[in-house]
């Protein structure tokens, strides 16, 4: 097995392992939303686009579920990596197909919002937290139905939008909330994110690991370039 291969096949360890980790601690996190900005490793990318490009329906920027992602997912097992403990909660950060807001997502106005929308930061975050508040699903449903959709997400998800909506529902623990990443994995951006991420900390261990090994193998050098000197210096029969 090439190289290449051999690292995303050990970093997909990382990432399979401990997701649910991952997921249940960053719940909430603002350190959530830097993910989707990173630069995303050309390995990574080539495996998505092997099994997203497949939807012609589908675009960058379009909400990401477990139908989107399983395949994914599907191959990385393939490669001989396991999963710890129970496989579905590495699905956990990842909507399900049938949550309502990837359903309406799905519609025709669903898909003409998410091309309007799809690369602003949080943007399902915000969706989905709006679905949260009481009421707030019939909310989304009609923001999402809108052909002024984008206009409304646009108010709604300002800064003035956002803290009238947390003082609204100051009570309720969405509405504290209300200005926070979810800690889900929405997008291609941050799924790439993440598997990235997870392939850098391979290496990084990788070369962690090694250096032991180098110092050893440069201490044994050293040693027996010693010994040579010293032979060369030492008379025949002495």
């Amino acid at each position: 097995m090439c190289n290449d291969a051999l690292r995303l096949r050990r970093a997909t360890t990382y990432l399979l392992a401990g997701f649910a980790c991952w997921a249940t601690a960053t719940m909430g996190s603002a350190d959530d939303a830097k993910p989707a900005d990173a630069k995303i490793d050309p390995q990574v990318q080539a495996l998505m686009d092997k099994h997203l490009r497949l939807d012609p329906t589908y675009s960058p920027g379009d909400l990401l579920t477990r139908y989107n992602v399983e395949p994914i997912y599907n191959e990385i097992v393939a490669r001989g990596m396991k999963p710890s403990g129970d496989p579905e909660s590495a699905y956990t950060p990842i909507l399900r197909d049938d949550h309502p807001l990837a359903q309406q997502l799905r519609s025709p106005e669903g898909r003409a919002l998410m091309k309007k929308i799809g690369n602003k930061p949080l943007a399902y975050d915000r969706l989905e937290r709006l679905s949260w508040l009481p009421g707030g699903q019939e909310w989304a449903k009609q923001l999402i139905a809108s052909p002024d959709g984008a206009e409304m997400f646009d108010r709604l998800f300002s800064d003035d939008g956002i803290a009238a909506m947390e003082k609204k529902f100051a009570d309720h623990p969405s509405g504290r909330n209300f200005g926070l990443p979810t800690g889900r994995i929405y997008t291609e951006a941050a799924l790439g994110a993440q598997l990235t991420a997870a392939l850098r900390k391979q290496l990084l261990n990788d070369e962690k690991s090694a250096e032991p090994a180098k110092r050893g193998a440069k201490r044994t050098s050293s040693t027996k370039a010693s010994s040579a000197g010293t032979a060369k210096r030492t008379p025949a029969g002495a």
